[in-house]
């Protein structure tokens, strides 16, 4: 087992098993849970285009005084898009690129197998 934590706030992991990886994203939910590799033809590293609408609502709310998500910062935006019978696309927003770029050749090893 293998465990990344990309960010602390708001909390992002993913944790690499023999047969499995598990995704925990308290920010992104939807793709939370276990995803065995054999599911996956592949896995692909992109830079992430920027959602104008999250950002700018965001930082509108944090200028109110009200607080944001913390995930304004417009840098450092990637996903990985992953392909079987359906696409699914993970994305990683102010995570050390070093740690993503390590997790990716560790998935794609793991899916090519």
């Amino acid at each position: 087992m293998k465990r990344f934590v990309l960010r602390n706030n708001p909390f992002f992991e993913i944790v690499l098993n023999e047969d499995s990886f598990e995704i925990n994203n308290t920010y992104f939910t939807y793709n939370n849970g276990v995803y065995q590799y054999e599911e996956f033809l592949s896995v692909e590293f992109l830079e992430s285009k920027m959602d104008w609408f999250p950002t700018i609502l965001g930082n509108l709310i944090a200028l109110m005084g009200r607080g944001g998500l913390g995930i304004q910062n417009t840098d450092n935006r990637f996903l990985f898009k992953f392909e079987s019978g359906k696409k699914m696309e993970v994305k990683f927003i102010n995570c050390d690129i070093e740690l993503v770029n390590e997790l990716f050749q560790k998935l794609q090893q793991r899916i090519h197998l």
